[in-house]
């Protein structure tokens, strides 16, 4: 088993005892300042394992790596400008993947560490434990600071601070130019009074997809949308073969109707339905903005089911999974009619939650 093996199962066996003590102490124990300790302990871990990981861990790594030994220019300018200034400092791998881990984990833990969610440790459990986290952290490198900044801009954005949340949201579009699907639809999500809209998306959205939609090739078909560079480039990157591709990763490369992938968003989309219907948004006012981008992303997604590494597009609605989990997380009675069981509601979701990481990490080979 390699290194990197034995420290991420020590990581996550660490953070699964800690989930589960959280879950089951008294209400007293678990103050802010508990919290914001844990929250701050398990984000320096997953910073050391990812920056002092080997270089060939990880499918585009030793890219990344030479890429940035060399001066070859990323595709997106943000990207290059930092890599430029990295180069004044060092030119070394092992510093570049660690500047690069404490870039994407810094904005992880200060969102987390900020927001005032009761339980945030638990919601911090959950964000971890999505199989794009590991990814993002290890592979996607500009995908993955593009998007923690993005979470970061999202609690600037709902503390009303523009200047902040403008700054970050432009931040991470300029580290990953497909962040402006994201940004453009959670923007949107703020303005609509109810779900209606993302929801017919979702569902159109779906059923393109199980009849092969070919939506790329609908895209280059719009006059001014079709010869927009800056988006088709970024299509046409994900359409290009890799033979480096590692055998585990091939799982991701596969390409046409993705129903493992379809299933999983379909369920959480499902779970926050119902919670949106039973009104659970007058304790969590975000939530109705979470779950409208979520099923505007996964819109998109579903429609991108021909490309390979479609999963890239997936992170945009993934990243708000934990937050449709809120109303279990906050205890405003998710479990319904089933109230007597709300104590074990933690602990069902926490296993959930387990269950899916231990099924895409492992099933997946």
């Amino acid at each position: 088993m390699r290194t990197f093996d034995i420290n991420f199962h020590i990581v996550y066996g660490l953070l699964i005892i800690a989930g589960f003590s959280f879950a089951t102490s008294p209400q007293v124990v678990k103050t802010e300042k508990f919290n914001n300790q844990l929250i701050c302990l398990f984000s320096f871990l997953f910073f050391v394992l990812f920056g002092s990981r080997a270089f060939p861990i990880g499918t585009d790594t030793l890219l990344y790596i030479r890429f940035f030994q060399e001066g070859i220019p990323f595709p997106d300018i943000g990207f290059n400008i930092l890599a430029d200034l990295f180069r004044l400092i060092s030119n070394n791998g092992r510093f570049f993947l660690y500047a690069m881990a404490f870039l994407f984990m810094l904005p992880i833990c200060l969102f987390f560490y900020k927001i005032k969610y009761e339980n945030k440790f638990l919601l911090f459990f959950f964000f971890v434990h999505m199989i794009f986290f590991v990814n993002m952290g290890i592979n996607g490198l500009r995908q993955g600071i593009a998007l923690s900044l993005f979470l970061l801009s999202i609690y600037y954005s709902e503390k009303m601070k523009i200047v902040g949340a403008g700054l970050l949201f432009f931040v991470s579009f300029l580290f990953h130019y497909s962040m402006i699907i994201p940004i453009v639809l959670y923007l949107v999500s703020r303005k609509l009074k109810t779900i209606t809209i993302p929801l017919l998306c979702f569902l159109i959205a779906a059923v393109l997809s199980i009849l092969a939609f070919n939506f790329t090739g609908f895209l280059r078909s719009i006059p001014v949308l079709g010869s927009w560079s800056l988006l088709m480039d970024r299509v046409a990157i994900l359409e290009q073969p890799r033979p480096w591709v590692e055998p585990g990763d091939r799982y991701y490369f596969r390409t046409g109707f993705r129903l493992d992938f379809f299933m999983y968003n379909l369920f959480f989309a499902v779970v926050g339905v119902y919670f949106y219907s039973k009104c659970f948004i007058k304790s969590i006012p975000q939530y109705k903005t979470y779950l409208s981008t979520f099923l505007f992303t996964s819109a998109v997604f579903f429609l991108m089911f021909q490309l390979p590494y479609s999963n890239r597009i997936g992170y945009f609605s993934w990243v708000f999974i934990p937050f449709i989990m809120l109303p279990i997380i906050q205890n405003v009675g998710a479990l319904g009619k089933f109230g007597a069981l709300e104590k074990f509601g933690k602990i069902f979701s926490l296993l959930f939650v387990i269950a899916i990481h231990v099924l895409l990490v492992y099933g997946r080979h």
